[in-house]
């Protein structure tokens, strides 16, 4: 709970974790879900004792800009309403985990991360959108907006709580 804004580096592709952590803490990737390294790294950050920030770049991720559409990783299938429900399950997942583990304290940064981030990787994509997409974005991501704590919104800029 110390350095929460850590939770903004939830790729599991640039960590390392002990072995006798992940067995300790029973630690295992959820199946079954999309996103699961955001839930999987919410969980490591809260239950670790300790953990070592690395400064230089361990990982580079390449978007390759001519990709068959069906080799698109899931987070850039952002154009499928299925791939915001899945968004939104895992945030609901990772709430849950940080109210009953003892760790929520630290919601509203995590909220703020999903604003900053998650929730700010579809806004971009909005005025491309057809009104059935936009409808379906709606019912998906608007009851979840609504449990956000007041403290996250009123850290974005000006700007970015105008789009909310």
């Amino acid at each position: 709970d110390q350095e929460p804004e850590l939770l903004f580096e939830h790729l599991s592709t640039s960590k390392m974790y002990a072995r006798a952590f992940l067995d300790r803490a029973r630690l295992r990737f959820p199946e079954g879900i999309h996103y699961e390294d955001q839930l999987f790294s919410a969980q490591a950050y809260c239950l670790a004792r300790a953990f070592t920030v690395i400064p230089e770049p361990v990982y580079v991720w390449y978007i390759e800009p001519y990709a068959a559409t069906g080799s698109a990783s899931i987070s850039n299938q952002r154009d499928r309403l299925e791939n915001v429900a899945d968004r939104i399950h895992v945030q609901r997942l990772i709430d849950e985990f940080l109210e009953t583990s003892g760790h929520g304290a630290i919601r509203p940064e995590k909220d703020y991360k999903f604003l900053k981030h998650d929730f700010r990787m579809y806004a971009g994509d909005l005025p491309r959108r057809d009104d059935a997409w936009l409808t379906g974005f709606a019912e998906l991501v608007t009851p979840y907006l609504d449990t956000l704590s007041p403290a996250a919104y009123a850290r974005l800029p000006r700007t970015e709580r105008v789009v909310l």
